[in-house]
């Protein structure tokens, strides 16, 4: 679609949503209705992701091509994906801004609804930093509100004696001593003073593991945290309804999210207060549970993995998407996304 690239079902990759009107079609009388699905109204029409791809885009043009895109194609409304470091305007500066008005305006005009896309490139979560212009926004301004990982530092020792060790840098999750022959567990998370562990080793070989979170570096929000989430909502989906919110609830009609996903920071997205939010919920400690995402723990394997994955689970239902349903819900939107 000329200069801004193609237009492309809701979701990249293939993947689609198409958004329906379906309780206002099915109310409908039977003629009604079969007249509307020989010609549906736009609020049953297909609304392609829109990316604005590698290009520098102008309002002229972006409502040319929106002209052209109901009249030709019978499309009911897009979400807008800038993506490509060749991008611009600059994302969420005042110029993007105006531009994403004039399209809000036409929009209205031509009786499109719009999604916002949440992201400047994907997955969504940095503001930019992945397969956009490589601007680490979100991390920049909240250091230290990105992604988490668990890591995991072992020793294997040998009793009766003594061992201590400095514990890493991150988070204190979890001390365990393992026994390798029975596979009895002791918590030493306890014991740890002044940021050293010092344990008087029973007889028998024993595996010493330390668990910390750290920060990993990855430059999107730390998907597990809903205080960082919100903090990445106020940076971009508050930044639309401050300016457009004559259009939400209308012309504005959902927001989108794409792939905020657990298999970054190397597979072990964690988070600091997993430990607290894990006790409030199940009135007891998961430290000694965390060997079993390393190893086989014995018969309680099965149990503490189900217990740390399920959990894990929960908080990133609750802070990613669970947050932006909230903020969704305030602002007369729905949220949607993969």
């Amino acid at each position: 679609m000329g200069q801004m690239g193609r237009m492309r079902p809701m979701g990249h990759m293939g993947r689609a949503i198409i958004m329906l009107a379906s309780l206002s079609c099915a109310s409908a009388g039977a003629a009604e209705f079969a007249q509307q699905f020989k010609d549906p109204p736009l609020t049953c029409a297909p609304r392609p992701l829109w990316f604005w791809n590698n290009a520098a885009v102008n309002a002229d043009e972006a409502v040319r091509q929106m002209q052209l895109a109901r009249d030709k194609c019978g499309y009911g409304g897009f979400g807008i994906l800038p993506f490509g470091k060749g991008f611009k305007p600059e994302y969420l500066s005042e110029e993007y801004f105006r531009t994403y008005g004039a399209v809000l305006a036409k929009a209205k005009e031509l009786g499109l609804t719009m999604c916002i896309y949440d992201e400047y490139g994907f997955p969504s979560g940095s503001a930019g930093a992945i397969n956009g212009d490589g601007v680490r926004r979100f991390a920049d301004k909240h250091p230290g509100r990105t992604l988490k990982r668990l890591d995991k530092h072992e020793k294997d020792v040998t009793g009766p004696g003594t061992y201590s060790v400095e514990i890493p840098a991150g988070r204190l999750m979890s001390v365990v001593a393992m026994n390798l022959a029975d596979k009895k567990r002791i918590d030493l998370t306890e014991t740890v003073k002044d940021g050293k562990l010092s344990w008087e080793i029973p007889a028998g070989k024993w595996k010493v593991m330390i668990f910390v979170c750290v920060v990993d570096g990855d430059p999107n929000v730390d998907y597990l945290d809903p205080n960082a989430v919100e903090l990445f909502v106020q940076m971009t989906h508050q930044q639309y309804y401050d300016r457009f919110k004559e259009y939400f609830g209308n012309t504005v009609d959902s927001t989108f999210f794409d792939e905020p996903t657990l298999y970054r920071c190397k597979a072990r997205v964690w988070t600091d207060e997993f430990n607290e939010k894990f006790k409030a919920q199940y009135k007891f400690d998961p430290a000694q549970y965390y060997p079993a995402l390393w190893y086989d723990i014995g018969p309680e394997t099965a149990a503490a993995r189900n217990y740390l994955f399920g959990f894990r689970s929960e908080l990133y239902a609750a802070g990613f998407a669970g947050t932006i349903q909230k903020w969704c819900e305030a602002h007369g939107i729905t949220g949607t996304g993969h």
